[in-house]
Formats: C-alpha cells, sequence, structure tokens
C-alpha cells in the first residue's frame, strides 16, 4: 500500500498561536509523550518496544510501516509557537486502523511548512522555515527504511540549484520529485518548478516550466504523469510531466479558490477537500479524455477542515491536526466525496500546524 498522495499545507504564521490555541487540547494524558521520549539526540529512534502501539494488534507486516507526521508549529507554555524538532509516527493496522502515536525522532532542524516526499524506497526533506538560524537553505535530508522497520538515519545531502523556498509542495510524476511554488530566501511567494533526481548519491536538480501563477499555501497531488493543484492564490491548475522529466501545459481547471486545503487521491480521482475559503468544500476530479481533469462539487463535510496535512494509503485518507487540534481522522471514497469518517482512537501527542503526513 504505497503513499497516494503527499502534500504540504500551513497557516499564516500570524494565525498559529490563535488556530492552536482554538483547536488544541494540551491536557495532560496517556498519549502524550514523556520528558525522556522528547530529548533524544539527532536521529534517536525510539525503540518499537517502546513505541506504545496496541500489541493486541500487529501492524500489518506487508503494509506501510507507519503514518508520520513531520515538521510544522507547535504551542509553547508561554502561548506562542515555535518549530517542531520530532516527528511523530503511528502504526498502520491490517484493517487500515492506527496504532498508538509516539514522538519517533527527532528532525535534522526544527522546520515549518517542508515539503516531504517520498521516491522509491526513499523519503525526502526539502525546503522548511526554521527559526534558528532563521534561514533557508539548499540542503535536502533523506530517509531509508530502517533495520527496525521505520526510518533510517537521516543523510544530508547539498542539493546544488534548488531554490530554498518553504510553504511549498512535492508531486511525484514521471518518475521524479517535482518541487512546486512556495515562499523563497527574501519571503517572495514564487511560481518556481524544479524536479530533483536521486539516483545516485549526488541529487540532480532542473529548473522546469513555472506553474500558471505565484502560490503558496497550497495542496499538490500527482496521478500518473499529471500534477494537479489547488490554494492561495487562484484555484485548481494542472500540468503533464514527460518522461525527461520536464513540466509543460499549465492550465486552469476551475477557478474556485481555496487555500490551506488538502489534495487526496484515490486511483485517478483527486479530492480538493477544505481550506479556509470553504472549509466544509469537497471538489472532485476526474480525468477526461483529453488528458485534462473535470472538477465537480462533491458532498460537503460536516466539520470544518483547514490548515490540516493528510495522506491517502490502501484506498483510506487520513487527515491529521490543524483545524483538528490533536484529532485524526481517516475514511474511504465514494463518487460524491469522502464517506465513513471517524475518529481515530489514538489522538496526537501534541496538536501541530505547517505539517506533512507521509506513508512510508
Amino acid at each position: 500500500m504505497p503513499a497516494r498522495a503527499l502534500l504540504v499545507v500551513g497557516a499564516s504564521f500570524s494565525l498559529f498561536v490563535a488556530a492552536l490555541a482554538a483547536c488544541s487540547s494540551f491536557t495532560a494524558s496517556d498519549t502524550e509523550p514523556t520528558a525522556d521520549a522528547n530529548t533524544g539526540t539527532d536521529a534517536t529512534a525510539i525503540s518499537p518496544a517502546d513505541a506504545g502501539a496496541d500489541a493486541a494488534t500487529d501492524p500489518c507486516p506487508d503494509g506501510p510501516l507507519g503514518l508520520y507526521v513531520i515538521g510544522g508549529a507547535v504551542q509553547t507554555e508561554d502561548g506562542g509557537s515555535t518549530e517542531a524538532e520530532t516527528m511523530l509516527r503511528a502504526p498502520i493496522r491490517c484493517d487500515g486502523s492506527l496504532g498508538g502515536w509516539v514522538v519517533y525522532r527527532r528532525m535534522p532542524r526544527g522546520m515549518q511548512y517542508p515539503a516531504v516526499g517520498v521516491l522509491g524506497d526513499r523519503l525526502v526533506i526539502a525546503g522548511g522555515f526554521s527559526d534558528l538560524p532563521k534561514a533557508l537553505v539548499s540542503t535536502i535530508y533523506t530517509f531509508d527504511h530502517g533495520p527496525d522497520g521505520g526510518l533510517s538515519d537521516y543523510t544530508p545531502r547539498d542539493a546544488t540549484g534548488l531554490t530554498p523556498r518553504w510553504r511549498s509542495a512535492f508531486a511525484v510524476a514521471a518518475g521524479e520529485l517535482v518541487l512546486l511554488g512556495g515562499r523563497d530566501i527574501n519571503n517572495n511567494v514564487v511560481s518556481r518548478v524544479e524536479t530533483l533526481q536521486l539516483d545516485g548519491d549526488t541529487p540532480i536538480v532542473k529548473a522546469r516550466a513555472e506553474m500558471d501563477q505565484q502560490r503558496e499555501r497550497f495542496a499538490a497531488a500527482s496521478v500518473g504523469d499529471r500534477i494537479v493543484v489547488q490554494g492561495d492564490p487562484g484555484g485548481i491548475a494542472g500540468a503533464v510531466v514527460s518522461g525527461d522529466g520536464d513540466v509543460t501545459g499549465w492550465k486552469t481547471l476551475s477557478s474556485a479558490p481555496n487555500f490551506d486545503g488538502l489534495a487526496l487521491v484515490d486511483g485517478t480521482t483527486v479530492y480538493f477537500v477544505g481550506g479556509y475559503s470553504d472549509s466544509k468544500a469537497v471538489s472532485i476530479g476526474t480525468p477526461t479524455t483529453a488528458g485534462d481533469y473535470s472538477i465537480v462539487p462533491g458532498a460537503r463535510l460536516d466539520e470544518d477542515i483547514a490548515a490540516a496535512a493528510a495522506v491517502t494509503s490502501g484506498g483510506r485518507f487520513y487527515i491529521v491536526s490543524g483545524s483538528l487540534g490533536r484529532r485524526v481522522v481517516s475514511g474511504t471514497f465514494s463518487t460524491s466525496g469522502l464517506v465513513n469518517l471517524h475518529d481515530e482512537t489514538t489522538a496526537l501527542p501534541e496538536a501541530r500546524l505547517g505539517h506533512v503526513a507521509v506513508v512510508f
């Protein structure tokens, strides 16, 4: 059950504290991490034996190893916010439900709004805003599958030519990672598109045709050789990635604006979910014979979803934190929209904004 869709979403920094305070409960509970679990050295994994998973239901041995939450902002004791320095992990069981969440390992550095993608058997983190130091770097971090069934130690790689940025997004198409949009080191919103190849130890970066407009706080998904995006400031647009990695043919598919929403993929169908412009909206994109996507409205959600992270795996989606606070909601797809929505029984140790969810 490979991960089908990866995205980055976030709220503006001025919304962090208000959103975290409004949607989060930071009272003590048995799902929160211990101090020891949150103070390891870089790339030190917590032993699976200490991970708090439900021993009565083992994680599915042939499926994804776990659902990870990477980066973002967390609330501090004084009511402010700071960059998350840890990854969270929950095992995915054979029935698709989640085991207990744990603080899995330290990040290479604290970061908000990183771009995270999975290419083959490698997880890649690029960009992201760090308060200490307040800089964006072109270094990327890669993880392989570790011997314990989780992640290996990270490897920093100098991706020369990659534009340092945050609030960007990765999509995977034509065998390459495609980095889209975001804000650059001068805090300008950009339309840049670059592809990243990882065949060897040295990343190969190539500049591609730019997006239809400058975008940030947008959702991105890929289906085969197609990329579709929705978010700030415009509506839904799509492009084609050729066999040599070139990105061409950006075209507006819908003018409906939304930002800080989600893009979920089921087969060849893309579901655009929530966002601050209309937090209960669902738009459904299906491929046409001409190779474009037809966008139609789906059944509206029963609750507001914005600034969350989400990932699709094995026909099921998982929506994590953001406006949901510490909650994780999962469900399945139908031709009319999202169905069978329910809360997972285990809550996150902490609420996050500007984070990414990935199955690996």
